[in-house]
């Protein structure tokens, strides 16, 4: 999960409890809705694929 204090992701999310919704109350996840935050998402994941991690939703 994301460690507020060192802005790190750790360890693997269990998407069987992750909630997603509008970002506005009682969930773990909303929507992007400025660029340059996709992009870090983005940037997230890409570095993952080179690294040969597997990554859900990734073509």
């Amino acid at each position: 999960m994301f460690d507020p204090a060192t802005g790190q992701v750790t360890g693997h999310v269990d998407m069987e409890r992750l909630r997603i919704g509008d970002g506005r109350r009682g969930c773990d996840m909303g929507p992007l809705v400025i660029l340059a935050h996709r992009d870090r998402v983005a940037s997230y994941l890409d570095a993952d694929v080179k690294a040969g991690e597997m990554v859900s939703g990734r073509r």
